[in-house]
Parts: structure tokens; C-alpha cells; sequence
């Protein structure tokens, strides 16, 4: 399924449903606890997160585009590009209401 087939009630129903069935299953737990459990899994997450290093635009260019998830989000018509002089992202200005 891509974000584009999917309607926007249909993504708030379905959110609605994941935080009613979260708070049925956390109804027997504390906030603290919740809060601690959350915690933990923040500092788990953090310990394998590996952040690469580049040693040019071009490699880091290559890196993001094989992570590319294009064909899975809805266009809404906005976009940025790195056709800048010092290779930094913009919003593209024709897309500015």
C-alpha cells in the first residue's frame, strides 16, 4: 500500500485506533513506568545508532539516495533540491504560494 492510496480519515481512524488499543494495554501501568520503559528503549536505540561520516558531498549524495523513499510518500508538490552553488538543500521557490 503507498501513502497516496491511502485518504486522510482513513490514516486518523487508524491512528485512533492504535492510541485507544495502546492505552488498553498500558491501562494496568503507571506513567512513570511507561515513561521509564520509553526511556530505556530511547538509550537501546541511541547505543546502535551508527552515524556515517563522509568525506565528500558526492558520497553522502549516494549514501541518501539508496535510502530513497520516493515511491512511497504522497507528492504534495513541494520538494527540495541540492542544485545550490554550496551544495546545500533549498526549497525549491516555485512551489511558494
Amino acid at each position: 500500500m503507498q501513502a497516496s492510496d491511502v485518504s486522510k480519515e482513513e490514516v486518523r481512524a487508524r491512528f485512533d485506533r492504535l492510541i485507544a488499543r495502546m492505552a488498553e494495554l498500558n491501562a494496568h501501568f503507571s506513567d512513570e513506568e511507561v515513561e521509564a520503559d520509553i526511556e530505556e528503549a530511547r538509550k537501546e536505540c541511541q547505543a546502535r545508532l551508527e552515524v556515517p561520516e563522509f568525506e565528500t558531498y558526492e558520497e553522502e549524495a549516494a549514501f541518501w539516495d539508496q535510502l530513497d523513499t520516493a515511491p512511497y510518500m504522497y507528492d504534495d508538490g513541494e520538494w527540495i533540491r541540492f542544485e545550490t552553488p554550496h551544495k546545500r538543500a533549498i526549497g525549491d521557490s516555485s512551489c511558494s504560494s
